[in-house]
């Protein structure tokens, strides 16, 4: 039983826990015992994780088209050929995130390699992209103009084949995009072409729709790829952490709590 002295308000504080845990040591150690127990059990029901993360710049080809672009406009615009680049890849960076991106993904050849990575159906579409999304993490840093992706999972193989495939198929659906685009272009200037009522303003249209033809044509040959990797794919293959410092965390811990319910005891 705690001696009438300890609940004196004169008695000294300090002196009240050190007599409380000398008298208490035993369930100190329980409080103890129970962290570790805790942490231990904690730790067997995480699944260890492994990383695969990579960065990209932007592909030297898709430099020179931009060089292009930034020859045409006029000689007084305040825009720098440097923001026309960051600006594409902050463009690129969102098609990591569509929906027809992750559609495409789960049917390649190389993804499918791993059975369960393999969609037969919209249902396993959408079942994987709901598993997979929040595993894939990209962002664009805009100083250096980098874009950094990195997967985890359960195995490192399967993190670094979605790493490198939702960048490829990213790549597919922009170019799609783009060559769209410059088709919705060569559209347009064929029917201006036709419809020009000078033969200055027939050859000027013509010189347009010719290289809006020569674009689209690069397009169609995939020349101009969004981005290329700085250095290869970084793979952290997973790992257990080690049970004797979590135990002995867990225990520490444990032991913290006892502690301060000592002390709440002794102050009142």
């Amino acid at each position: 039983m705690t001696d009438s002295s300890m609940l004196s308000p004169q008695a000294d504080p300090v002196a009240e826990l050190f007599l409380f845990i000398k008298r208490s040591w035993l369930w100190l150690l329980v409080f103890a015992a129970l962290g570790a127990v805790a942490a231990l059990y904690w730790q067997k029901q995480q699944v260890p994780q492994a990383y695969a993360s990579a960065n990209f710049s932007i592909n030297p080809a898709r430099v020179q088209y931009l060089s292009g672009l930034y020859a045409q406009m006029p000689a007084n615009s305040t825009l720098l050929l440097g923001a026309l680049e960051v600006d594409e890849m902050s463009r690129f960076s969102v098609m990591m995130d569509e929906p027809a991106m992750w559609q495409g993904l789960f049917s390649q050849p190389e993804v499918c390699v791993f059975a369960d990575l393999c969609a037969k159906s919209a249902a396993d579409v959408e079942r994987l992209t709901a598993y997979w999304r929040p595993r894939l993490q990209f962002e664009h840093k805009r100083r250096g103009n980098l874009l950094f992706v990195q997967v985890r999972a359960d195995d490192a193989a399967k993190a670094q084949v979605i790493l490198e495939h939702a960048v490829r198929q990213a790549e597919a659906l922009e170019l799609t995009q783009k060559l769209t685009q410059s088709e919705a272009q060569i559209q347009s200037l064929t029917k201006n072409v036709a419809a020009a009522s000078t033969v200055g303003e027939r050859t000027e249209l013509t010189a347009l729709l010719d290289k809006a033809l020569a674009v689209a044509s690069l397009w169609r040959q995939q020349t101009y790829h969004a981005v290329v990797p700085v250095g290869s794919v970084q793979v952290k293959p997973a790992k257990q952490r080690g049970v004797l410092l979590i135990g002995v965390v867990g225990g520490l811990l444990g032991l913290l709590g006892g502690l301060v319910i000592a002390l709440v005891v002794v102050r009142r």
